[in-house]
């Protein structure tokens, strides 16, 4: 379906209801009920939800305990080490573009999303189902340590921003002022290290739904190099060169590294369904930045799951879903469950890991903002460590300013 009717579609869609809202609130009076309505917002605030968290934080106090305190110390953690990324991320991408003297191109043909900010493209309908469970993890997770810590909360409620459905939590501004710092740490770091083991599940339902496939798929030709002269196609898998077997990028790697410029080699591919086998005689070209052979391919190779277990991979997992080059494709795994499932457990881990991360960067009003302002007033007074903390968030805010500038200059 062309872009536009996409667009198109979303938009009668949200306009659809929101006049079906405006209509039951003129002959319902949704205020009465407690239902605000705001520009693109509907807000149900209700004391109701109170009791509920209630029973969640009383039928495990000792876990929620444990919660807090991993959710405390493990937000501290990542709120350094996402402002010390960022940091080193923007001056190496700056020093990068100088290097290179300009900017980088863009790869051409690239699939169209709906919803798009710098750098990051969101397909429509997966990207409301993952932002939806974001918020609907996010808040019920600090509700829930308020009420664990016994500290006051005005109520709970469920909003609705333009089409994506969220929740909120209100706490006692006054009385959540006079907790201790530790306890406005926890109660800060609660919502993002709850969407951080959220989208840790999504993943892991994601690797017990899907099995690498065998070979590595070529999904483009590079032009005037070997593969394109010797007649390789795209959409087609390698499972096989020289007088060896590939059963995954690993061993395809392990051959090439040992190649020369000049080997001829035959390579063994396979199409989409694996019905034929077709060889061809490669000469290997010389590679671009390493002293091997090359064959002058894009490949979409498949990670052994336990790879999945390393931090590094997880965020750039997530990072490279949203960037539209997915390390968990279709094209390198199978599942027995329709793909879109797959998408939209994958976007679910990503969305919640990566706006966790960015809610933990010390700037207000981001959670990590609070954090910050905390561990300063463990040190200082209150006003000291509210200098510091927008001094930091100052400094982050400029990261953040130069980090979009590199994206629009790169």
């Amino acid at each position: 379906m062309d872009i536009l009717w996409r667009v198109a579609i979303f938009l009668l869609i949200m306009a659809f209801v929101w006049i079906l809202i405006i209509v039951i609130d003129r002959f319902y009076d949704l205020e009465a009920h407690g239902i605000s309505l705001g520009p693109g917002t509907l807000t149900w605030r209700t004391q109701q939800g109170l009791s509920l968290l209630d029973k969640i934080s009383e039928a495990s106090e000792s876990g929620w305990k444990i919660f807090g305190i991993f959710a405390a110390v493990g937000g501290i953690i990542l709120m350094i080490l996402m402002f010390v990324f960022f940091a080193l991320g923007t001056i190496l991408g700056f020093f990068a573009m100088w290097i290179s003297g300009g900017s980088h191109a863009i790869p051409a043909g690239a699939e169209t999303k709906v919803v798009a900010i710098p750098g990051v493209t969101i397909p429509l309908l997966v990207g409301i189902i993952g932002l939806a469970t974001v918020l609907l993890v996010h808040e019920p997770a600090h509700g829930i340590i308020l009420r664990h810590l016994n500290l006051k909360t005005k109520s709970t409620g469920l909003l609705l921003f333009l089409i994506i459905p969220g929740a909120f939590v209100e706490e006692d501004e006054k009385e959540f002022k006079k907790a201790s710092v530790w306890e406005r740490i926890q109660v800060a770091s609660a919502g993002p290290m709850a969407n951080v083991l959220f989208g840790v599940l999504c993943l892991g339902l994601v690797l017990v739904l899907v099995n690498p496939l065998q070979g590595v798929f070529i999904s483009g030709i590079v032009e005037n190099k070997a593969a394109e002269e010797a007649g390789v196609r795209p959409g087609v898998y390698i499972t096989g060169i020289g007088n060896d077997q590939v059963v995954n990028y690993g061993d395809l790697e392990e051959f090439m590294n040992e190649s020369h410029p000049g080997d001829s080699v035959t390579l063994t591919v396979t199409g989409e369904r694996r019905m034929e086998e077709n060889q061809y005689l490669i000469t290997l070209d010389n590679h671009p930045s390493e002293n091997e052979g090359y064959l002058g391919v894009f490949l979409i190779p498949s990670l052994p799951k336990s790879s999945f277990l390393q931090p590094q991979i997880l965020f750039f997992t997530a990072l490279e879903e949203i960037l539209g080059y997915p390390t968990i494709d279709q094209h390198a795994y199978s599942t027995p469950v329709p793909w879109f499932l797959i998408k939209v457990l994958k976007w679910m881990f990503a969305l919640n890991l990566l706006i966790a991360l960015f809610n933990l960067l010390p700037l207000k009003p981001l959670d990590g903002g609070h954090i910050i302002e905390g561990i300063a007033e463990r040190t200082t007074s209150k006003s000291r460590a509210e200098e510091i903390a927008n001094t930091v968030g100052f400094m982050t805010l400029s990261l953040i300013m130069l980090s979009i500038a590199l994206i629009f200059m790169g």
